[in-house]
């Protein structure tokens, strides 16, 4: 939606007639749509490493013995899907618990205790080599214990780990060439803003308070609120456009603002009131004489902590005679 202009409103008064014109002007443009839909195919093609190794913690709480770390490396040619990457999971963990329990065995391991595993694929994300990003997009934290046969000290055997699996890591990024910022918003089923489902990378723009990196042009997203969808979840950001991202990571179109009250004061004041609309969009209230030459009285940016259809502003101005307003987006 490049060069997008919005009339969201236009809002006439002639003497002590009042009358309301919509009008909703697009431009061309090319959507922006974030593969949400199938994010273990992003993932596993966007890694390039995949690491692997089983530790186990001391009696101590912090200290570590661990496997030897098993590492492999995707060219662009070679790129796996998640069923390979699983296969490359077990694969490895069992030539590293293959290698565990043969002699001579780390005197350190005590197979009576619990184990555990980390793997993780990576792949690195950003705008350019000197900007980017290491990302983890598979893992997997499991805890596992060796099986003991007999009584006699030493004879423990690997555990089943036919059911383990990579998982999509809870939080993964995607790249927003041109980021400006970006707001994440969670909402209930019934559309209610929820209080604590904010990420605002605008006024936060930092990966830990607004989940943007915006040097790297990187959007984070938390998977489980899409997978999951327990509630409805929305990006809004600014590539240079201003875009409204749904679940699904398809681009949809912004909530219109409604124009739900025009009082004429008769005072040569009149009051506006709009509501709604979607987060960081600027509106305008524009007078004009003519319908050509407009005059900007009043702008305010649409807050993201309301609901959907809360009050964007309410003001009251002066008018001239036969003034004609109008609401408009940027």
């Amino acid at each position: 939606m490049n060069t997008i202009k919005r009339f969201l409103a236009i809002l006439l008064i002639a003497i002590s007639t009042i009358w309301v014109e919509s009008q909703v002007v697009l431009g061309g443009g090319t959507p922006l749509n974030l593969p949400f839909s199938n994010l273990e195919e992003y993932a596993a093609t966007n890694s390039s490493g995949f690491n692997v190794l089983i530790y186990q913690i001391g009696l101590d709480g912090y200290s570590t013995t661990s496997s030897r770390l098993i590492r492999k490396i995707f060219s662009p040619s070679q790129r796996i899907n998640k069923e390979q990457m699983d296969m490359l999971l077990l694969e490895s963990m069992n030539i590293l618990l293959r290698e565990m329990l043969t002699v001579p065995v780390d005197p350190d391991f005590d197979f009576s205790r619990e184990f555990h595993v980390l793997a993780e694929s990576t792949g690195a994300l950003g705008k350019d080599l000197d900007n980017f990003e290491v990302i983890r997009y598979y893992r997997n934290f499991e805890v596992i214990s060796f099986v003991r046969v007999s009584d006699e000290i030493g004879d423990y055997v690997a555990p089943d780990i036919s059911h383990i699996e990579m998982h999509l890591n809870n939080v993964i990024a995607f790249r927003v060439k041109g980021l400006q910022w970006a707001v994440q918003q969670l909402y209930d089923k019934e559309g209610n803003y929820l209080s604590g489902g904010l990420k605002d990378g605008k006024n936060n723009p930092s990966v830990e308070e607004g989940w943007v990196d915006l040097e790297k042009e990187l959007l984070y997203v938390d998977t489980r609120l899409i997978t999951g969808q327990p509630q409805t979840y929305k990006v809004i950001l600014n590539d240079g456009e201003y875009r409204v991202i749904d679940g699904s990571g398809v681009e949809r179109l912004e909530i219109i603002p409604l124009r739900t009250a025009i009082t004429n004061n008769h005072d040569g004041t009149v009051t506006v009131r709009v509501l709604g609309g979607d987060s960081y969009r600027t509106l305008l209230l524009e007078e004009s004489t003519d319908f050509t030459n407009w005059v900007e009285i009043y702008r305010v940016e649409r807050q993201p902590d309301y609901g959907p259809y809360e009050q964007a502003f309410q003001v009251t101005v002066p008018t001239l005679p036969h003034s004609f307003f109008r609401v408009k987006g940027l």
